[in-house]
């Protein structure tokens, strides 16, 4: 039996809308004990939404959630029942708690980097309809992936010890995209991407040049181009 036949159907329906659309700022996790798991796309935060377990009592289709953050005062976690005709409601809400987060100008921020950030991501942004919702197609991906490996070897040339902060917050960022890769939606994709290469060039063009400058021409010609040939 597959995971969503454990899932009643009622939630599945509730939540469809949003899965088939896609939303940039969340991503789906494989759940371990759960039935659906959310959680922010930034990996370095543990911002989530989890649906736990669904039971059918007097009359109402009630399921149990883990949310964080709870509320726009809360940031901790919170788990409770709640009656099923409410998920939405309660998806919505943490979905749009996620976006004001990822919105909002803080001192944590650094306006530079996300200057650079959003250039690349002008540069390579992918129009089309479902780009939210498909990742690449696997020829692109096993690019993408070899990509990145380069990216990790170059890094561990310029930071033999691992001493460098920003350098080593590129590889782990270029190591976690791996892994989520196939899991991604394109936009997701070239929205990590276009972080890795904003964190280079804060940290100068010399690892620019050897991580981005090089392969630009590649790099349109496989994410961009190739979109166009399949």
């Amino acid at each position: 039996m597959t995971i969503k036949k454990k899932i009643p159907l009622a939630v599945l329906e509730l939540l469809e809308p949003y899965l088939a659309k896609g939303i940039d700022s969340i991503r789906t996790v494989e759940p371990e004990t759960s039935l659906l798991k959310f959680v922010d796309s930034d990996e370095k935060s543990e911002f989530h939404f989890t649906i736990e377990q669904a039971k059918y009592e007097n009359k109402l289709l009630l399921v149990l959630v883990d949310r964080e953050p709870r509320n726009k005062e809360i940031v901790a976690s919170y788990r409770t029942w709640i009656d099923a005709t409410t998920l939405e409601n309660n998806f919505n809400d943490w979905v749009g708690l996620i976006n004001r987060y990822n919105n909002i100008k803080s001192i944590y921020d650094d306006p530079i980097e996300k200057k650079y950030q959003d250039e690349f991501y002008a540069d390579f942004e992918i129009i089309e309809e479902d780009a939210d919702v498909y990742s690449f197609n696997l020829a692109q991906q096993i690019w993408i992936d070899n990509y990145l490996d380069k990216i990790i070897l170059t890094i561990d040339k310029f930071d033999i010890k691992n001493e460098i902060s920003d350098l080593q917050e590129i590889k782990e960022s270029s190591q976690v995209l791996r892994d989520d890769l196939t899991r991604l939606s394109k936009k997701q994709i070239i929205q990590k991407l276009s972080k890795i290469w904003a964190k280079a060039r804060k940290h100068g063009l010399i690892i620019l040049k050897e991580i981005y400058i090089e392969f630009r021409n590649e790099l349109i010609k496989q994410l961009i181009k190739g979109q166009l040939n399949g």
